[in-house]
């Protein structure tokens, strides 16, 4: 039958004979069971809610690592391999870096910061005290978001970084906030009170006071070829490490340190430790990123136990 209907086709105009073939075609369809169109359209429907599901993948969602989930089917019953395989793993892609702003300056400037990674020890890292002080602001810039990007890598730590705590200095290019005080002069003990007139400093204090953090890491720039890197008693054996292998002078505090800077205040308390590094004011954020960054990861990361971390251990926070 098919074969004559054929035969007829092409004997007829090409146009016409295409239309009579289509003709064909549908009135075959019309005759195939319809189970077997029924499994067609399930089989269709299928495929399409399959390709709607995985066309638009979540990034944000923590996803399982490929390759950790077993193949068995080929694992002969009684094999040493049959159930043996890594656990399945789940990664959260970390969210864009950005500054948050906290309290204001002294002139009404929030003061950016930013935390990074979920560990247990905890830093707070303290861009330049000074405000103009642009070289050491870049490299704090450049330190947080090295820690954003490589938290999931480097794990166990927590890092509270203040870009710079005086932004009305490096708004107007001076080494003093809106009210004219040297913010590293305004940290006082607590039975003094606090500054009325430097908020940044009181800021900090209650940070200290009331979040409990493991280590203070203070970055800004020194006039002089070669840095220094001070610390306290607690983190010594860190900084003399780091400082030798950068031929930095050392200090130690709060013997070397100022009554009022931040130094001697966390030294002299005892609440947490606290570094200072400081790198020579000719080099660049770059250069100094550049030459330093491994130190200043070691500075971060480092978590040798000492006496003060011994005794906050069990701190409240």
């Amino acid at each position: 039958m098919n074969r004559l209907l054929l035969k007829f086709c092409e004997s007829l105009p090409g146009w016409l004979a295409l239309a009579a073939i289509s003709l064909l075609q549908t009135g075959c369809a019309a005759l195939r069971p319809t189970t077997e169109i029924s499994a067609a359209q399930s089989r269709l429907t299928e495929i399409t809610a399959t390709e709607e599901a995985t066309s638009e993948p979540v990034f944000d969602a923590p996803r399982e690592i490929a390759g950790n989930t077993p193949n068995t089917a080929n694992t002969a019953a009684g094999s040493p391999t049959a159930g043996l395989h890594l656990p399945s793993l789940t990664m959260q892609a970390p969210a864009a870096f950005h500054w948050k702003n906290s309290a204001l300056s002294a002139g009404g400037r929030p003061l950016q910061y930013c935390i990074t990674g979920d560990g247990t020890f905890r830093t707070v890292i303290v861009g330049s005290t000074l405000g103009n002080d642009p070289a050491a602001v870049d490299l704090t810039e450049k330190l947080a978001r090295h820690l954003h990007d490589n938290s999931l890598i480097y794990g166990g730590f927590q890092a509270l970084v203040i870009r710079t705590l005086n932004p009305d200095g490096e708004a107007n290019r001076k080494s003093v906030n809106a009210f004219g005080r040297i913010i590293n002069r305004q940290f006082v003990s607590e039975s003094d009170g606090l500054s009325a007139n430097c908020p940044e400093a009181d800021l900090l204090r209650r940070l200290i006071r009331n979040e409990h953090p493991d280590r203070i890491l203070h970055i800004r720039t020194i006039r002089s070829p070669a840095g220094a890197l001070g610390s306290d008693s607690d983190s010594a054996p860190l900084a003399a490490s780091v400082s030798q292998s950068l031929s930095f002078t050392r200090f130690l505090y709060p013997q070397d340190a100022a009554v009022g800077t931040l130094e001697h205040y966390c030294a002299s308390q005892q609440q947490c430790q606290v570094i200072t590094f400081a790198f020579p004011d000719t080099m660049s954020s770059s250069a100094a990123w550049n030459c330093y960054q491994d130190s200043l990861l070691n500075l971060v990361l480092n978590q040798s136990p000492t006496k003060t971390a011994i005794k906050t251990a069990g701190s409240s926070r």
